[in-house]
């Protein structure tokens, strides 16, 4: 839908927010049904260029966002997850077109306010909000991410990505071979840089599991 408005040429921004979600789609084309009542939102931009690192830095603004508006602290695992308590409580996916010349970006964002008791195995932030509270909050969140096409605005993001994720310098396992190697750090792109074998390797597109948590 929102590239289908960016696509009309008729906006530069497109914001749609919906109360639930029943094909809902992560990375490698994961999928899950979202209950009502929690927070999802995409947001359309268009961007003269594109880089890997947007997944993270959207990352960072939420996180930032949730800590601004309810006084959450969120953690972060790599590449895309919002965590709380050791729990996914939230997810980012991030899809382009590239039409002619210009990048159609749409952001998308998943974050769970209540779970039930049959989802536990999810986290949620402990909160309920009727729907006038959670788009005042998607609000919030669309006026911090509509300044991400400004090269200029969250240019720390790296460090404070670094800060927010929880298992820097832990043991990882790198899905699908459960290799085991140590998370580094990520570079400029959002990569991340393990220690594995003895070796520094860069990662893009892999999946992690982290013990102990979800």
């Amino acid at each position: 839908m929102c590239l289908e408005k960016l696509e009309e040429n008729k906006y530069s921004s497109v914001l749609i927010s919906s109360n639930s979600q029943t094909n809902g789609r992560g990375r490698n084309q994961n999928k899950w049904f979202s209950r009502e009542g929690n927070i999802y939102f995409s947001l359309g931009l268009i961007k003269n260029t594109l880089s890997e690192n947007l997944p993270l830095k959207t990352a960072v603004i939420v996180s930032d966002a949730i800590k601004d508006f309810f006084d959450i602290d969120i953690q972060l695992k790599w590449p895309n997850d919002l965590v709380y308590k050791k729990k996914k409580i939230g997810g980012i996916l991030v899809e382009s077109v590239n039409n002619n010349g210009k990048f159609f970006v749409v952001i998308g964002v998943g974050i769970n306010l209540k779970i039930d008791a049959l989802e536990a195995h999810w986290g949620d932030l402990s909160l309920t909000m009727n729907e006038k509270e959670r788009l005042k909050f998607i609000k919030f969140v669309f006026e911090k991410l509509s300044k991400i096409n400004d090269d200029n605005f969250l240019s720390d993001w790296k460090k404070r990505w670094e800060k927010k994720c929880f298992h820097i310098n832990q043991e990882i396992l790198i899905l699908p071979d459960e290799k085991k190697a140590v998370f580094l750090c990520i570079d400029t792109s959002g990569r991340m840089i393990v220690q594995l074998d003895r070796e520094k390797r860069v990662f893009s597109s892999s999946e992690v599991k982290i013990r102990n948590a979800y």
